[in-house]
């Protein structure tokens, strides 16, 4: 079995957990896909998503945009649009959630294929 993700950590804490399933091999891509691609070697990756973190960021900027350019040129309460987003930037800095994430996660574009961790280790072990 062969393990993969972006860096490598999350490859790593799952064969840590993977560790408590009889398997007959366990290997992990050190450094994950960026290392392998650093290495020149072949890799094809299918449709691109955006991360969550950037989908926040691209949302609360064009919020404080909009709300800014639409207070200055076509009515003055839209500004209160930036400041609201600015004052949940603050708020998601602080306390170190973000809300517009927990919103965007909920998007269908945001839903992947779920995984019962328990049933899959219970096939491994079965396979194993």
């Amino acid at each position: 079995m062969l393990l993969i993700c972006q860096s490598g950590t999350r490859a790593r804490k799952a064969a840590e957990v993977l560790q408590t399933v009889p398997v007959s091999s366990l290997s992990l891509l050190d450094g994950g896909i960026v290392a392998w691609e650093k290495a020149g070697k072949p890799c094809q990756r299918g449709v691109q998503k955006w991360s969550m973190e950037r989908q926040a960021r691209g949302v609360a900027g064009t919020l404080v945009l909009l709300g800014a350019l639409g207070g200055l040129f076509a009515w003055k309460p839209l500004v209160w649009i930036a400041a609201l987003v600015g004052g949940g930037l603050t708020y998601s800095a602080i306390s170190n959630t973000c809300g517009m994430a927990l919103l965007l996660s909920k998007l269908p574009y945001n839903q992947g294929a779920v995984c019962d961790v328990r049933q899959t280790l219970k096939n491994i072990a079965d396979a194993a």
